[in-house]
């Protein structure tokens, strides 16, 4: 039997339902949503750079939040683009949702791995204390279960506070997919 999807270029996928039907295209997306979700997946996208001077107290990103449903499993998927010109950055998880069951990595990169921490409490910071200035990226690939409804909300700040700014660059997102 053939594969229900069939690759075209790009991010478009051709469903073929059976050889009786017209064939239909769909976004990548909404097919990964519809053969490996029990929904569709929330998400947020930053459409401008923020940045944080003379701080090293988390703060949550004002574009980098979703809100959750109670009583589902969500998988985690986030990756923040950073310019930093000094030393430092710290990344969090928060929100005002109730959970259980938090198993996220939080991986820090410039040209190489970091810093790969285990995120398991809201507002427990991944730290790397020697990132240099320039461009790095964090990724966050986890799962939580939702036991209250609320906002999953990423937080970051410098490791020490000084005057070079950190910034969170446009382009970084977070997106969260129900597993239940």
């Amino acid at each position: 039997m053939p594969a229900p999807y069939l690759p075209l270029a790009g991010d478009t996928l051709t469903r073929y339902n059976n050889v009786a039907t017209t064939p239909s295209e769909a976004p990548l997306g909404d097919v990964l949503n519809e053969l490996y979700s029990t929904g569709p997946s929330v998400g947020s996208y930053k459409t401008a750079d923020e940045s944080v001077v003379s701080s090293a107290v988390l703060q949550p990103d004002n574009e980098l939040f979703v809100d959750l449903l109670a009583n589902t499993v969500y998988e985690i998927d986030a990756i923040m683009f950073m310019n930093l010109t000094a030393d430092g950055i710290r990344v969090a998880l928060n929100g005002t949702n109730g959970f259980s069951d938090l198993k996220c990595q939080a991986l820090i990169y410039d040209n190489q791995l970091r810093t790969c921490d285990r995120l398991i409490a809201y507002g427990v910071p991944a730290t790397h204390t020697a990132a240099g200035p320039g461009d790095h990226w964090v990724r966050f690939q986890g799962s939580m279960a939702v036991t209250t409804a609320g906002r999953l909300t990423i937080w970051w700040a410098q490791q020490t506070a000084n005057i070079a700014p950190l910034v969170t660059q446009k382009g970084s997102y977070l997106r969260c997919r129900p597993l239940t």
